[in-house]
């Protein structure tokens, strides 16, 4: 496990943590006041926690995720944020990134965004294969601004794919996202895909694997409702 100093910056570029675990919180990184996590072409893989099974972030500290994946942690005997935890004035920004196949017993399978403050900026991110209790992809109860993510094949009791309500303050906004079964969120924004528990959206994607690029990926696949449909740069 990796712990950060107070207001420290921890830098992994083409690096692997994986296989390591916390009684406690943060199986993989733990980070808090006031410092920053930078993951760029990195792999967080099979690390255990209670919160934060892969990372945890709280005390006004910040995740900074490129081309990076999170894969097949968990966050066990009942905690959240089985990739990454998000607490207490904390932010995650992940962009181009893969959340996959990660657990956690009780909030937010691949990502749990909570308490005032907290913020989660997801742009090109592909969330899948993650369990929770609520939650199984993401679990929001702060802000998320979401852009061109695909968010599908998730499991929850409630909110299969994403958990954020507008109606109780804890909507999302963003566009150009396809969400394989949306209940359970409330979205402001546009031109999303929103599927539902009785008319999912099939994403079609592939398995996890080397697609090519410095971590593993799940590529879309032929026919993919996901191909054509998001917002590019101009």
């Amino acid at each position: 496990m990796v712990t950060p100093p107070a207001s420290g910056t921890l830098t992994l570029n083409g690096c692997t943590l994986r296989n390591n675990s916390a009684s406690a919180s943060g199986g993989g990184i733990y980070m808090a006041n006031s410092g920053t996590v930078t993951l760029v072409n990195s792999t967080i893989r099979n690390n255990t926690a209670i919160n934060g099974g892969g990372i945890y972030v709280f005390d006004s500290g910040t995740v900074n995720a490129t081309a990076s994946t999170i894969n097949a942690n968990i966050a066990n005997n009942g905690g959240s944020g089985g990739g990454i935890y998000i607490g207490t004035s904390g932010t995650i920004n992940a962009t181009n990134s893969t959340f996959d196949g990660n657990t956690a017993s009780f909030n937010g399978g691949g990502i749990y965004n909570t308490a005032t403050a907290a913020t989660a900026t997801l742009t090109n991110t592909t969330i899948t294969a993650n369990s929770a209790a609520n939650g199984g992809g993401f679990y929001n109860s702060a802000t998320a601004t979401l852009l061109n993510n695909l968010i599908a094949l998730n499991n929850a009791v409630d909110g299969n794919d994403i958990v954020g309500r507008a109606s109780l303050g804890q909507g999302i906004t963003g566009s150009y996202n396809l969400i394989g079964n949306a209940d359970g969120s409330e979205w402001t924004g546009a031109n999303n895909q929103l599927g539902t528990t009785l008319n999912p959206i099939d994403p079609r994607i592939g398995v996890l694997r080397n697609n090519g690029g410095a971590t593993a990926t799940r590529a879309v696949l032929t026919r993919s409702p996901a191909i054509d449909r998001g917002n590019s740069p101009t």
